[in-house]
Order: C-alpha cells, then structure tokens, then sequence
C-alpha cells in the first residue's frame, strides 16, 4: 500500500497517458498522438489534441528499471484508452490486446467516439527487432475490456467488452475467447446499455471463466445491478437489482467481497 518509487519519462511531446499495461517483466507505456493543448481550456474545451506528426509507440520498461531501460517500438498510428491485459511470450514478445481507435480527438474534440470507434486488436511486440505484428481480434465497436484480475500481465483466454452503440440505448457485453476467436453476446434488450462488466471468480474455481460478470445496465430513467454466469449466457440473468435512482454512465467499476477470501 506504499509508492516504492517513482520513475520519470521523458517525453517528445506532452502525450495524453489514459492508462498503462504490465507484465511479469514489463511497465508498457503508450505514448501516443493525442497530445495536451493548454489554449483549449480557455476555449472550455477538453485540453487535448490529435497531432499528424507526434507517431505512435509503445516503451517496455523492466519492471525494475529506468527510464534509460526503455525499449521504445512504433506501433500502427491510433489511439488506446484501455488496454484489455498483456503478457510475456516464452520466446521473448510481449502480447498487448488493445481498444484500438484509428484517430481521436482531430475533428471531434469532445472525447471517445467522436471520430472513430474502438475495435479490439492484438499487438505482439518484438523489443529485440523493434518490430510489431497486429491481428484483429474482433472488428465490431469494443470497449471498457476487463479480464478476471489475478490473470493481470499473465497469459490467459478470456476478455470481456461493452458493444458500444452512439445510436441507440443498445449496448450488449461480449465475450471473447482468444484461444478460439469465438465471441458470445449478451444482448440486454433495447433501451439498455450495459456498462463494464467486471468478472468475480467463484469460490474454488479451477476455470479461468468459472465465475459471474457484475456490472450496471442503464436505461433513460432508470439502472439496474445485474449478475450474469461467465461460462453461461443463455442462462439469463442470475440477479437483477432494480436501484431506488438512476446512475448515470460512468467508466469503470471494481468489485470486493465484504468479507476477506479464505
């Protein structure tokens, strides 16, 4: 629960960090073309800008080095809020599964969405060519990626994301299974938008998807806390709480039991 230290990055420009990824070996940090501009905050803007000519990369810092350790390799030109989670290859590669947007914040300065949507992309980065190879993992709109937590920077199989919809109060959740490229979508009926679904691991649980999704599903005037079954969606919701006022839309949520894990 204490800082044990900090590490300070130098930086071309001053680059928007929205989040960071680790592995067992690795602080992977994106430094990317959406770059702070004071003068939008007297305009009552969002402080941020797309810039042409910034590039894109990732840095992989050892998780006990500096930032003179990094190794720095350019990546296909975009934008990530959220990484879904990365892991180390025995071979010596480093996995980054991405929401993946091709501009942000260039014609439409008020946040997500606004120039293109998120799609869910597989990054394999080879810090000893510098080089990286990308596969899409999944082509429709992905958002908010959670993945059961005590799989963080490891490998794993299973992601989960919002289906976000700008037309419509529509958003279903989906899950991926990486090993499979498979997909299975909960679709939570129209006029519902189900925000980030956040795994919880059944007691005892051998199966990385052995567990419930919770998450908030909101409607116009109206939010319910729902529970579904990770390995069984076509089992409905195992739990719906109807909540006595509505909550508006937010990022991200995390769960904790109230009492200690055995």
């Amino acid at each position: 629960g204490r800082v044990v230290r900090t590490v300070d990055i130098p930086l071309p420009g001053m680059s928007m960090v929205h989040d960071l990824s680790i592995t067992d070996r690795y602080v992977v940090v994106y430094d990317q073309p959406v770059l702070v501009d004071l003068d939008l905050v007297v305009a009552e803007r969002f402080p941020f800008r797309w810039s042409d000519d910034y590039g894109n990369r990732v840095g992989l810092m050892p998780r006990d080095g500096d930032a003179g350790d990094i190794v720095w390799v350019d990546v296909p030109v975009g934008y990530v809020f959220h990484p879904l989670n990365a892991y180390d290859t025995p071979d010596g590669k480093v996995v980054l599964d991405v929401c993946f947007y091709d501009t942000m914040m260039r014609d439409d300065l008020r946040g997500p969405f606004g120039d293109s949507l998120p799609r869910l992309l597989r990054w394999e980065v080879d810090p000893v060519a510098r080089r990286v190879h990308e596969t899409v993992i999944d082509d429709h709109v992905n958002e908010f990626p959670r993945h059961r937590g005590s799989l963080t920077g490891k490998p794993y199989r299973y992601g989960y994301c919002a289906q976000v919809d700008l037309h419509a109060m529509h958003w279903p959740t989906v899950k991926h299974d990486l090993h499979t490229g498979t997909r299975t979508v909960f679709d939570h009926g129209p006029g519902r938008a189900a925000g980030e679904a956040v795994f919880v691991g059944r007691p005892g649980s051998t199966e990385e998807d052995d567990g419930w999704l919770v998450m908030f599903v909101h409607e116009t005037d109206a939010t319910e806390f729902v529970v579904l079954d990770a390995q069984d969606f076509d089992r409905g919701y195992v739990a719906r709480v109807r909540l006595p006022q509505r909550v508006p839309f937010g990022f991200h949520g995390n769960w904790a039991p109230d009492a200690p894990t055995p």
